[in-house]
């Protein structure tokens, strides 16, 4: 790799161990949010931080070891942190989908306001429709979790 693409890298990776100081950031509004009260949605929220927050330190290292494959399956993995806590927003209770969350039940069987059964490819194309990369990335990177030509050519 030629010096000026690594300084990049290493800069990106640098701005991007640096998010996690945000992580902190919105855990703590979280916590000090409603007057300290703490929700069902508040527990599943510091659940999906403390998974993001993992996520980022591990795609660091391995970016920094040129471990491509591990990597793509970490963002697979952080944008399945997106898609199912964007589920929170397309029920009727969200505090009562937390609980289910908690109890085991798998949110693919669980059924937003309209009565659709959240799947993950559900919850890609429903936050697609707020940022139109999801699905493109979700695609990409479900080739990484799944056996497929994305290990042959990469």
């Amino acid at each position: 790799m030629p010096t000026d693409e690594k300084s990049r890298l290493e800069k990106l990776l640098e701005n991007l161990k640096a998010s996690q100081k945000l992580h902190f950031e919105v855990w703590e509004e979280t916590m000090n949010a409603y007057g300290g009260a703490f929700y069902p949605v508040d527990f599943l929220a510091q659940a999906v931080l403390n998974r993001s927050l993992n996520l980022v330190e591990g795609f660091v290292t391995l970016a920094q070891q040129r471990n491509l494959i591990c990597c793509g399956a970490l963002l697979r993995l952080q944008l399945d942190n997106c898609l199912r806590f964007y589920a929170v927003y397309l029920v009727k209770d969200p505090h009562d989908f937390a609980m289910k969350v908690f109890g085991g039940t798998p949110i693919k069987k669980i059924e937003d306001k309209g009565g659709k059964f959240m799947t993950d490819g559900y919850l890609a194309g429903k936050l697609n429709e707020k940022y139109p990369w999801v699905l493109n990335v979700y695609k990409k990177t479900s080739g990484y979790i799944h056996l497929s030509e994305t290990h042959i050519f990469c």
